[in-house]
């Protein structure tokens, strides 16, 4: 090999043409090149088996929130990997979480010093104060027996309806050849990148944005170590710090550690969830840019206004009574009819953005199967339950952020949902079938 690689690199030289004394400062100058080759792999293979963060630029992730970041670190341009590689990944994976309070330290450390630096940079707009903007602290009340019996039952009805929506349908694990409808798309395997594993406490979440995920991302970094108080006041979206937490665990690693864990997924009323996101995203790109509507602005309203909006049509946004005191939306963003005339179009398997992408698809839920199924209605027993299975109620204090429950929300979804076509409301339901029938919710539209 390295008497190729010489002859590659020096083919004018003739081996019959050398003088026997030139012809051993030749086999030398070989000799050198060979070691030299042989220390640069070594040194490569030590380099490559290292876990590097990815590197992100702080000042475009303070303006994005929750998932959007998680979609920047998945990104990241992977290259073939040598069984080395995988195996050193491996062990340093399993030493920092067999060793997790100083490794949590450390990067709580780190983490409080990129907030600084966010903090410092970082410019605060005028938020949307909505009814989609609360806050509700809870008093941390103790189930009772019976509650938690009916916790139980309840869960396990869903856990059937989820089962045999996935049999139904032939998705995932389920897949047979007499499957009843093959028009829907499912992925070859679970995707366990977007799920958080703690296995210190056995937990696995499967954070559905839009459904309470911020609140129990801000849980999970509590579990790790971080100051509840720091939480509250940091300028790093929650996401963020979450993931530096608790990282992505190498498939196979993921694979033998969820079963063993209590998992659990939020969900709410499908058209809630994407009412939410819509109003979130890009209803308005003059609010709420701490939450990264000028990269929704840029990565979906301006493409959908483009192929959707007719020439020299009028602009009809919804502007709730409430709202009257915000700045007024430019007139280039989206309007709902839109949004949802895009969301029909496309193939939510394949081009959807973590925000409106299916929960049976996000969350792999014809893959894993969950232990806890909780539901914004019964929000506060379902959370107090999993506390209670794990026994955390005093390392962390149930409280949901941005949550809207009741009549609000469904006043909210009837002004949005009247903005569409009776056709339109019927194919967005054909779109998000699945979500319904999987976890139990009425379409009154």
């Amino acid at each position: 090999m390295v008497m190729c690689e010489a002859v590659h690199l020096w083919p004018l030289v003739a081996w019959n043409q050398l003088t026997k004394g030139t012809r051993r400062w030749y086999l030398a100058v070989l000799l050198v090149l060979g070691v030299v080759r042989i220390l640069s792999i070594s040194v490569t293979i030590s380099v490559a088996g290292r876990h590097e963060p990815d590197i992100i630029d702080e000042d475009f992730v303070t303006s994005l929130e929750d998932d959007d970041v998680m979609f920047l670190v998945n990104s990241k341009p992977q290259g073939p990997e040598t069984g080395q590689e995988i195996l050193d990944e491996q062990s340093h994976l399993q030493s920092e979480f067999e060793n997790l309070s100083e490794p949590v330290d450390n990067r709580y450390n780190n983490i409080i010093l990129d907030d600084e630096k966010a903090r410092a940079s970082t410019k605060h707009p005028k938020t949307r104060k909505s009814p989609s903007e609360n806050t509700v602290l809870s008093e941390s009340p103790v189930l009772s027996s019976e509650e938690m019996l009916k916790a139980e039952e309840d869960f396990a009805l869903r856990r059937k309806r989820m089962r045999g929506t996935c049999v139904k349908y032939g998705l995932g694990k389920y897949r047979t050849r007499g499957s009843a409808d093959s028009n829907f798309r499912y992925p070859p395997s679970a995707n366990y990148d977007v799920l958080y594993i703690d296995r210190k406490d056995g937990l696995t979440y499967c954070p559905v944005y839009k459904a309470a995920s911020t609140s129990w991302l801000h849980n999970l970094c509590v579990l790790a170590g971080a100051d509840p108080h720091w939480l509250n006041n940091k300028t790093l979206h929650i996401s963020t710090v979450a993931r530096r937490f608790w990282p992505q665990l190498e498939y196979d690693v993921a694979a033998s550690v969820v079963p063993g864990t209590l998992r659990f997924m939020i969900v709410r009323h499908p058209f809630d969830r994407l009412i939410s996101a819509y109003r979130d995203k890009l209803e308005n790109i003059n609010v709420g840019r701490e939450h990264g509507v000028l990269h929704f602005h840029e990565s979906y309203g301006k493409k959908i206004v483009h192929k959707y909006r007719l020439p020299n049509s009028t602009v009809q946004q919804v502007r709730l009574h409430e709202e009257s005191h915000l700045p007024k939306p430019a007139g280039v963003e989206p309007t709902f009819q839109e949004f949802v005339r895009y969301l029909i179009d496309i193939d939510l398997a394949l081009y959807a953005d973590d925000h409106w992408m299916p929960y049976y698809l996000f969350c792999s839920s014809c893959y894993i199967d969950y232990d806890v199924i909780a539901h914004f209605e019964s929000l506060q027993r379902d959370q107090m339950y999993i506390l209670h299975k794990l026994k955390l109620e005093t390392k962390i204090k149930p409280s949901w952020k941005h949550l809207t429950k009741g009549k609000k929300t469904e006043a909210l979804r009837e002004i949005y949902m009247k903005t569409l076509s009776e056709r339109e409301r019927k194919m967005l339901f054909d779109k998000y079938r699945i979500d319904f029938e999987m976890f139990g919710f009425q379409n009154s539209h």
